[in-house]
C-alpha cells in the first residue's frame, strides 16, 4: 500500500469530510426556511399602495464634494438634486454616506421622495472583523447604529435601514447580526443590503443573512463586455437570490450608468422590464451625472467614478427620459402588483411567437453571471390576484418595434386586458389581445372583467394626478418667487376633488396652461427661465463633446494636453457660473442680463472645436 505523508493525509481526510458536510442547496432552502418572514409580515413593514422607484447616490461624499467644487451651499444643490428626481418620477432615495436627521426627511418629503436609512458603519471595522462577527467591534457598529434608529424609526417618510452594499459572503455573518439587532429597535421596517454575490453559493452566513430579508435589495451591472452586454440578467439573477427566502420582495437595481459601456435606451428598457417579469415589487437605479464632472479635473476625487445619466448642470438625456416614462408608470400603476402573487406558471402564449437568441451574451471575464439562452420575443409574466391579475409583457427583442397576439387562460371569465400605461383596453384580435411595443419595451396590464377594472382605473388616474400636482407645485414655488400670479392655477387644483377620475388629466392640462400663460406674462420671469434652460441645454451639448474626448477614463489631469486642459478649466469656470445663475433665479433674485450673458457664454463653448 502507498503511504503517504501525515500532514497529506490530514489534507485529503479534511477535504473529503469537508465535501461529505457541505450543505446541499435544497438542505439550506430547508434549514433556513424557518427564518423567512410571512407574506403578511413584509407588507405589513411596507406603506400602502406603494411601489418604491429608488435612487441610489452618493450624498454624504459626492453630493458633499460637487457642492463644495461649484462653490455653492450643500442644501442648494440638494434641493435641485430632489427636484430632477421629482421630474423623474423617483419616490424613494438612497443618500448613501450620509446621516439623515428629520429635518432631511423632512425636505425629502417635500419632493415626494421617501428615504432608505443609509449608514455604512459596518463598512469602518476591518475585514477580520467583519468576517468573524465579533462581538467587541461590533458593539461599537451596534451604538451607533441605536442612536441612528432612535432619531428616525418615528419619521413617516422612513422606508427602510440599508446597512451594507455589496457585502463579500464572508461578510454575511456580522450583516445578519446586525440585520436582528436593528430589527429589534425598529420591528416596524425591513432591514436591507446590496446583495451582489452571484450565483448565491453554499456558504451558511449568506443563506442565513437573505433568509431574515423582509426585502432582497440587489444589483447586477451586466451591460459590460465582462459579463456579456446582458441586460436580460435578472431573469436570472431573481430566482437565485431568492433561493433562501421566498418571502421576501425583490428591488433591484438596475444599470442606468457606464460600466465600461453605457446602456442604450432600449437596453435599459430590457433591464426594468425583465427585472419586473422575474417578480420584482420594486426598482432602483443607480446613479446620476449631477453629482460630479465626467471629465478629468486638478483635484482629481470629482472626477466620476461611471459616468450616468445626466449631468452636473441637471441636463436630460435619452436614458433620463426613459427613466422619467418607466416611473410614471410604476409610481402610479407599479403598487397594483405589490399585495399580489407572483405565478411563474401562468398560462400564457403568444400566437406564432417568436424567439430571440442571446447565447451571444456571455461575459468573457465572468461567463457564468451571463448564461445566454433563447428567450420569447414577447414575454408574459403574472402576478395574481382574487379580483383581477397584473401582466407584465414585454418585447425582449433590442432592436425592433415587435407586435403580438397574447392567449390567456380560456377558462378564465376575465375578458379585458387593460394596458396600465395607456389606460386603454388592448384590442382583441384572433382570440387573443394585441400588443405593441418598441425595441425593449413592455407595459402592466390588469386583466379582469369591466366591473373589476374600472376602480383600477380611477385609482391610477388619482395617483398620476397627484404626482403632476407635486411637479405642478414645484415649479409654482420657483414662479411666486418673481411675482408671476400662481393663485388661480393653486383655486383650480384645489377643486380636484369635485371632479370625476376621467376629467383629472384635463384639469391638470388646464392648469398647467394656466401657469404658462402666468409665466409667459411675466417679462423677468419668462426671458430669465428661457435664457437658463437654453443654457442647460448647451451645457449639456458640452458635457457630451467632453466625455468623448480621447481620453482615458483614468488619465490624470496634469498629463492632458495644454488645449485640452484649457477647455476644461474653462467648463469649470462655466459650470460654477451656471450654478450661482441658477441658484439665484430659485431664489428669485436672478437678473435677465445675467441669465443672458450665461446663455451667450454657454453657446461660445458649445461652438468651439473640440477636436484638438
Amino acid at each position: 500500500m502507498k503511504k503517504y505523508p501525515a500532514a497529506l493525509l490530514i489534507l485529503i481526510l479534511f477535504a473529503a469530510f469537508c465535501c461529505i458536510a457541505a450543505p446541499t442547496e435544497k438542505e439550506l432552502e430547508q434549514d433556513f426556511a424557518k427564518n423567512n418572514p410571512s407574506s403578511e409580515e413584509v407588507l405589513k413593514s411596507l406603506p400602502d399602495e406603494f411601489f418604491p422607484f429608488i435612487m441610489f447616490y452618493g450624498d454624504g461624499c459626492f453630493l458633499t464634494k460637487i457642492s463644495k467644487y461649484m462653490n455653492e451651499p450643500y442644501a442648494l444643490r440638494r434641493e435641485k438634486l430632489f427636484h430632477q428626481f421629482a421630474r423623474w418620477n423617483i419616490n424613494t432615495i438612497v443618500p448613501s454616506n450620509a446621516k439623515y436627521r428629520n429635518d432631511d426627511y423632512a425636505k425629502a418629503r417635500e419632493y415626494g421622495l421617501k428615504v432608505i436609512h443609509a449608514c455604512n458603519i459596518l463598512h469602518g471595522i476591518s475585514e477580520a472583523d467583519r468576517t468573524s462577527g465579533a462581538e467587541e467591534p461590533l458593539k461599537m457598529v451596534k451604538d451607533i447604529w441605536n442612536e441612528e434608529v432612535r432619531l428616525v424609526r418615528n419619521n413617516e417618510n422612513l422606508l427602510a435601514y440599508h446597512v451594507y452594499d455589496e457585502p463579500h459572503p464572508l461578510y454575511c455573518k456580522s450583516i445578519a447580526i446586525m440585520m436582528d439587532y436593528i430589527q429589534s429597535l425598529d420591528p416596524s421596517k425591513p432591514i436591507i443590503f446590496t446583495q451582489q454575490n452571484m450565483p448565491v453559493g453554499s456558504f451558511v452566513p449568506e443563506w442565513e443573512a437573505l433568509s431574515k430579508c423582509k426585502v432582497i435589495f440587489s444589483d447586477q451591472y451586466n451591460v459590460s463586455a465582462a459579463f456579456g452586454r446582458n441586460p436580460w440578467s435578472y431573469r436570472e439573477a431573481i430566482p437565485e437570490f431568492s433561493k433562501p427566502n421566498h418571502s421576501a420582495h425583490h428591488w433591484p437595481i438596475i444599470q442606468a450608468f457606464a460600466y465600461n459601456i453605457q446602456p442604450t435606451p432600449a437596453e435599459f428598457r430590457i433591464m426594468a422590464w425583465n427585472a419586473l417579469a422575474a417578480g420584482a415589487k420594486g426598482l432602483g437605479l443607480y446613479t446620476t451625472g449631477a453629482l460630479s464632472t465626467t471629465w478629468p479635473l486638478p483635484e482629481g476625487e470629482m472626477y466620476a467614478a461611471y459616468p450616468a445619466t445626466g449631468d452636473a448642470c441637471f441636463g436630460d438625456d435619452p436614458i433620463a427620459e426613459e427613466i422619467t416614462r418607466l416611473g410614471r408608470l410604476l409610481t402610479t400603476a407599479g403598487w397594483l402588483l405589490v399585495p399580489l402573487k407572483y405565478d411563474s406558471e401562468y398560462p400564457w402564449s403568444v400566437l406564432n411567437g417568436e424567439m430571440i437568441d442571446t447565447s451571444k451574451c456571455v461575459g468573457k471575464t465572468f461567463p457564468n453571471y451571463s448564461k445566454g439562452r433563447e428567450r420569447p420575443v414577447i414575454e408574459v409574466s403574472a402576478f395574481t390576484g382574487k379580483d383581477y391579475d397584473i401582466l407584465v409583457i414585454h418585447n425582449n427583442d433590442p432592436s425592433l418595434f415587435r407586435t403580438g397576439i397574447v392567449n390567456l387562460s380560456e377558462s378564465s371569465e376575465r375578458k379585458v386586458l387593460l394596458d396600465l400605461r395607456s389606460l386603454e383596453p388592448a384590442p382583441e384580435k384572433d382570440g387573443g389581445f394585441q400588443v405593441n411595443f418598441i425595441c425593449g419595451d413592455g407595459s402592466l396590464f390588469a386583466y379582469g372583467t369591466a366591473e373589476s377594472l374600472l376602480p383600477v382605473k380611477e385609482k391610477v388616474l388619482r395617483k398620476r394626478f397627484d404626482a403632476d400636482k407635486l411637479k405642478l407645485e414645484l415649479d409654482m414655488a420657483v414662479a411666486k418667487a418673481y411675482g408671476v400670479e400662481i393663485e388661480p392655477v393653486e383655486a383650480l387644483i384645489a377643486t380636484a376633488e369635485k371632479y370625476a377620475a376621467n376629467d383629472l388629466p384635463e384639469l391638470m392640462l388646464v392648469a398647467r396652461k394656466m401657469l404658462l400663460k402666468a409665466e409667459f406674462a411675466n417679462a423677468d420671469f419668462a426671458t430669465i427661465s428661457a435664457a437658463i434652460e437654453s443654457a442647460r441645454k448647451s451645457f449639456s451639448a458640452i458635457d457630451y463633446r467632453l466625455r468623448h474626448l480621447a481620453v482615458e477614463t483614468r488619465t490624470s489631469f496634469e498629463t492632458l494636453p495644454d488645449p485640452i486642459q484649457k477647455i476644461i478649466l474653462d467648463t469649470m469656470e462655466l459650470t460654477r457660473q451656471f450654478s450661482a445663475v441658477e441658484n439665484s433665479f430659485r431664489q428669485g433674485k436672478c437678473t435677465p442680463q445675467a441669465a443672458a450673458e450665461l446663455l451667450q457664454k454657454c453657446r461660445l463653448m458649445e461652438n468651439m472645436d473640440f477636436n484638438l
